[in-house]
């Protein structure tokens, strides 16, 4: 049988013999309270019928009709409780002398009422003397019957007490014998079931001790079906699987402490190769000595390296039957070879006598020694084209030098043309506006209308010239002016340039849309200028149409961060868009828009200056948008 339905059946026993206990309580107490209920019942009937006397003499005393009532209460109490008891035998005696009472007690009231008529009649007093005699006949009569009715609820009262008692003396009784029996039963079952566990289970812990010394070989001896057998049977099955795991462990380290040697070999070849100022044979001489202790048998194993004319050997090198060798191929080519010996045969024959994972160590070893032969000989390689290369870098200084001086030269000379365009060519564009002015204003009536309108047409292109010269020195300045970096608030920098605009041309509608908080690092000057040059570009474009609308903000281009002027002036043809930022190059005519054609090429030279780029996009009469960036 097995365990646990030896235990099933322990626990079953101790559990019907609860129950039985259980119910046997349940029973007696069930006894005892109805024995109890009835003797309360009693009792109340017994008080009941006295308290009814005595209201009985009240009345009898006074003939009171507050009498007569009370006592018709204590009846109708003494009623409720007789019809809230459970239907006995003991108690039908009672309940017909409950009605008898009433009975009695009707006919003594109603005859007291028939003495007091006759007493107020004046009768005779033999009519009277009948009355009172039927009277005392029927007191009598309801006092006899009230003492039966007391006698009754008396007599069953103590019956139901000695039942009450009884019952409790049964019930203490059949517990003590029940809990007895139950002590014995539960006992002699424990007993048998520890008996059937306690000793298995002690083999199971002394087996258990001897194979955590490591014994794995012992069995566990235990007879039988049940759970502990089971648990034997796979206790000794679990010390097979334990020897089996470390028999596969024991070879598992084996292989791992046979790639580990293996991996120092390679580490160190590897460490070896990667010397940048050893030469070629202090490395292949320290590789040689590296290999035998990668193989299984390092002291029967002996190496030799062959590069061209040049032989590398261990100390014990000696050629036997049993050999390994693999080429060292550079680009292809063969350059040499590695050669591993066994002194002597170690490994089975089946092994080859190699071992699979030694075939692939030699392999690697030759891919690195390979690979450190190719590299040597590019560093040759490069070694010569630097010192070419020293040579060419110090023949392009000179040449750099030399450009300099040059450079420095035009830097002067475009100075000094700087100034002589700055001074010399000024002083007489004043004279020809000047001169012409005079004729103008001072001689009108010698001059017919064609006269004045030729003076005037020399005024404008001398004027026209001075604006050009100072457009060429500006642009000449923004390309060799130092730049003094930081942080530029372009949004104050736009309005500003705005204000001057409204300033200026008050009677324009024109609506400017300037964020606010865009800011950039540069020189403030050149960006002032550069934003000068783009907006004035939008509200010159935008004077032909009676209301406009410019605006400078910023936006994303390809991820990186781009600001721009757009305007809905008269636009631009696409197809010229690569004319707009050269010098001196105009769209439109000089009759429609004013300008010398400078602007944007200045533009332009500040935005490459900051590291950016600008474009621009438009369309004919459809405005035109200026795109920017600066170098964060």
């Amino acid at each position: 049988m097995k365990v646990r339905n030896k235990l099933y059946i322990s626990a079953g026993v101790s559990i019907a013999l609860i129950v039985i206990l259980s119910s046997l309580v349940l029973v007696t107490s069930g006894r005892v309270a109805q024995g109890n209920e009835k003797h309360e019942l009693l009792d109340n009937v017994r008080t009941g019928v006295s308290e009814l006397d005595l209201v009985t003499y009240d009345y009898l005393l006074h003939h009171e009709e507050r009498m007569e009532q009370q006592w018709y209460l204590k009846y109708s109490s003494l009623g409720d409780i007789l019809e809230k008891s459970v239907e006995e035998e003991e108690l039908i005696s009672i309940r017909a002398d409950y009605t008898v009472l009433g009975d009695l007690f009707s006919q003594v009231t109603t005859n007291s009422e028939e003495i007091q008529k006759l007493t107020q009649e004046e009768a005779s007093q033999e009519k009277i003397d009948a009355a009172i005699g039927l009277e005392e006949r029927l007191v009598a009569q309801l006092l006899i019957t009230s003492q039966s009715v007391i006698t009754d609820a008396s007599r069953l009262a103590e019956e139901a007490l000695a039942e009450v008692v009884e019952a409790q003396r049964l019930a203490v009784i059949s517990t003590l014998i029940l809990m007895i029996s139950m002590a014995i039963t539960v006992t002699t079952s424990s007993l048998l079931v520890a008996r059937s566990i306690s000793r298995p289970l002690n083999k199971l812990t002394k087996g258990a001790e001897i194979i955590g010394r490591g014994d794995l070989e012992h069995k566990v001896k235990i007879q039988g079906k049940d759970e502990l057998g089971q648990l034997a049977t796979s206790f000794n099955q679990m010390t097979e699987n334990l020897l089996e795991d470390r028999s596969g462990r024991e070879r598992a380290e084996h292989d791992l402490g046979e790639r580990v040697k293996e991996l120092i070999c390679l580490y160190g070849v590897s460490q070896l190769t990667a010397q940048t100022d050893a030469n070629l044979d202090e490395i292949l001489k320290g590789t040689v000595s590296l290999i035998p202790p990668g193989w299984q048998y390092p002291d029967v194993t002996c190496a030799k390296i062959t590069l061209a004319d040049k032989e590398f050997k261990t100390d014990n090198f000696k050629t036997t039957r049993w050999k390994q060798s693999t080429d060292i191929n550079v680009q292809g080519d063969k350059e040499g070879s590695i050669e591993v010996y066994y002194l002597e045969e170690k490994p089975e024959i089946a092994e080859g006598p190699f071992l699979e994972e030694e075939r692939n160590l030699i392999d690697g070893i030759t891919k690195m020694l390979g690979n450190l032969i190719e590299r040597k000989r590019v560093q040759k390689e490069l070694e010569k084209h630097r010192e070419h290369l020293e040579e060419l870098v110090d023949e392009r200084t000179k040449e750099v030098q030399e450009a300099n001086t040059e450079l420095a030269a035009v830097n002067k000379e475009l100075e000094a043309f700087s100034y002589s365009v700055s001074h010399d060519l000024r002083a007489p564009l004043r004279s020809i506006d000047g001169f012409s002015q005079v004729l103008i204003e001072d001689y009108p009536d010698r001059l017919d209308e064609q006269g004045k309108d030729y003076l005037n047409r020399v005024r404008s292109a001398s004027q026209r010239m001075a604006q050009l010269i100072d457009d060429m020195l500006n642009l000449s300045r923004v390309t060799r002016s130092e730049m003094k970096p930081e942080t530029v608030d372009l949004s104050a920098l736009a309005q500003t340039v705005v204000a001057e605009f409204k300033e200026r041309q008050p009677e324009r509608q024109v609506e400017f849309i300037i964020t606010e908080g865009l800011v950039a690092n540069g020189d403030q000057r050149l960006l002032g200028a550069m934003l000068e040059n783009l907006l004035e570009n939008a509200w010159k474009f935008t004077s032909t149409h009676p209301s406009a609308r410019i605006e400078f903000g910023v936006t994303q281009v390809e991820g990186k961060e781009t600001f721009f002027v757009r305007d809905d002036g008269v636009g631009f043809d696409m197809t010229y868009a690569d004319k707009l930022f050269g010098a001196f190059q105009r769209l439109h005519a000089l009759s429609e828009f004013p300008g010398t054609g400078i602007g944007l090429a200045t533009v332009q030279r500040i935005i490459h200056r900051h590291g950016g780029r600008v474009w621009a996009e438009g369309e004919v009469e459809k405005g035109a948008t200026f795109y920017f960036t600066l170098q964060s």
